[in-house]
Order: structure tokens, then C-alpha cells, then sequence
């Protein structure tokens, strides 16, 4: 085998990333180079003639293994900037992708969870359903040892902000049912507002006229039982709080406004009956025999 085949094969085995092919290159290539243009300088600066191929060949690797340095290090920093930005691009298209899906699946889970509070409302009891509505103006506080409250929460109707004791915290409304619960609870106040004037009653008035805002105590006399008015839990107006000595009148919660604006009066929220001012009156007994 000859000399420059045993050469080339020592080199192939060499070959063993493409940074070394560069830096092969580009040696091959400034040593022709140098063989045209050093030799020549090589001999001017008077070095001896059987040392300027010495000279060429060291000149030629030299420049060579440092411009395929150069090379391989620019062509490193195009890599990896191409690299990087294509890395980015998929990166973006996948994350564009992955909250994409996220929201197909958060949509549908809100769509199940409304659904599911829909049906359910109806079913809840008086004190949660009072508690999602106050929910719609503000964040309250909740006692979870009422299983009642714990279930909003098991429920995902409502969820915890702060933890103020062992079983009370803060909590907030779910959004997905916050606008369902609003109006729910407007049209409530409408229809039973509007059943309070469209079944109007002397009693019903006389309690609005005790309702009235005034800046003196009402003392005047009630001659009719007021519960039969105020007792159903649907009544716009409640009976509260009664001792020995009376009991409050009381608007429901954010019913007050809806009134004024019906009947342009100003309200109060409750006021004091005291019983004394209660004389119903007495009813003559049929059939009295003549004296």
C-alpha cells in the first residue's frame, strides 16, 4: 500500500465528528495556499531551501487548524441560534397547544359544573342559598362544621381563600356560577315583590306604612294579626327576633331598595313592634240571648 493511501486511511479514522473534517479542510486548504504564496516569502526572509517546505507545511496547519476553529466556532453560534429559535417556535406551538386543550377542558368541566348547579339550586337549603347570594357582592366568612356550607364547598360552588380557625374560612364565589346566581336571585326578588302588590291587602299596606322611615317612634295602634302576612318563608317582609315584650319587622335582604323604587317611599330596614300596640279586635259572639 503506498504511502499516501496509508496517509489517507490514517486520516478517515481520524474523521470522527464534522469539526474535525472543518479543521481538515481548511488545513488542506492554507497549505496549498501557503505553498503558492509562503514559499516564495519563506525565501526572501532567507530561509535555507531545504527547510521552506518545513516552513509552508507548519505555516499551512497553523492558519489552517486556526481558521477551521473559527469557522466551527461561527458555525456553533449559527447552529445554536437557529437551533434556539426553531427550539422556541415548537416550544411556543406546544404551549399554544396545551392551553388550548386546557381550556376545552376547563370549558367543559364549567359547563358540567353549571349544570350541575342549576339543577341542584332549587334543591339547597335556605341558609346556602342566602349565603352563595351574599356571595355575589362580596367574600364572607363561612363555619364549615355546618355540613350544609360544606357541601358549597365539596360541590365547587364555592371556593376557600384564607383559613381564619380549623373549620372557618374565607371563602369566594365560583365564577363559573356567579352570574346564574345573580340573576336567579334578582328574578326571585322581582316575582316575589311583584306577588307582594298584585295580592295587595290592607294588612300588606298597613305593614309598609309601618315600615316608612320616620324620625320619631311609631306608637300608633296595629289592629290586625301581622303573622299571617309575614310568616311565609317566601314573605318580602319577616317577623324576627320576638320576646315577651315584641319582635322586629324586618326586609328581606336587598329587598328594601326595590320597594322604594316601587312606591317611591322611604324605608327603613326593621323597626320594634312592641305587642302592647297590638288590639286586635274583639269579635261579638253570635246568638247572645236578651237580657
Amino acid at each position: 500500500m503506498s504511502e499516501s493511501a496509508t496517509t489517507i486511511i490514517k486520516l478517515l479514522s481520524a474523521l470522527t465528528s464534522p469539526k474535525a473534517a472543518v479543521k481538515y479542510i481548511s488545513v488542506a486548504v492554507f497549505i496549498v495556499v501557503s505553498w503558492k504564496y509562503f514559499s516564495e516569502l519563506a525565501k526572501s526572509f532567507g530561509v535555507p531551501e531545504e527547510n521552506i517546505s518545513i516552513v509552508v507545511l507548519l505555516a499551512g496547519v497553523g492558519f489552517g487548524s486556526i481558521v477551521g476553529q473559527i469557522i466551527t466556532w461561527l458555525g456553533e453560534l449559527v447552529w445554536n441560534y437557529v437551533n434556539g429559535k426553531l427550539e422556541a417556535k415548537r416550544l411556543a406551538k406546544q404551549d399554544l397547544e396545551e392551553k388550548a386543550d386546557n381550556e376545552i377542558k376547563r370549558s367543559k368541566e364549567n359547563e358540567v359544573l353549571l349544570q350541575k348547579y342549576t339543577e341542584s339550586f332549587f334543591h339547597l337549603g335556605w341558609e346556602s342559598k342566602a349565603k352563595l347570594r351574599e356571595l355575589t357582592l362580596k367574600d364572607i366568612t363561612l363555619d364549615f362544621s355546618d355540613l350544609a356550607f360544606k357541601a358549597l364547598l365539596e360541590n365547587k360552588y364555592i371556593k376557600a381563600v384564607s383559613k381564619i380557625s380549623n373549620m372557618t374560612c374565607v371563602v369566594t364565589l365560583n365564577p363559573v356560577i356567579a352570574e346564574v346566581t345573580k340573576t336567579t336571585w334578582e328574578q326571585e326578588i322581582k316575582e316575589n315583590i311583584d306577588d307582594y302588590f298584585r295580592d295587595m291587602t290592607p294588612e300588606k299596606q298597613r305593614i309598609l306604612e309601618i315600615m316608612e322611615h320616620r324620625e320619631s317612634d311609631d306608637d300608633s295602634v296595629i289592629d290586625f294579626d301581622i303573622k299571617p302576612t309575614v310568616s311565609p318563608y317566601y314573605s318580602c317582609i319577616r317577623k324576627e327576633a320576638e320576646d315577651e315584650n315584641g319582635f322586629w319587622l324586618c326586609f328581606r335582604s336587598y329587598y328594601l331598595d326595590e320597594f322604594s323604587k316601587r312606591t317611591g317611599k322611604e324605608y327603613q330596614d326593621e323597626t320594634w313592634i312592641d305587642k302592647s300596640r297590638i288590639l286586635l279586635p274583639v269579635e261579638t259572639e253570635a246568638g247572645n240571648t236578651d237580657k
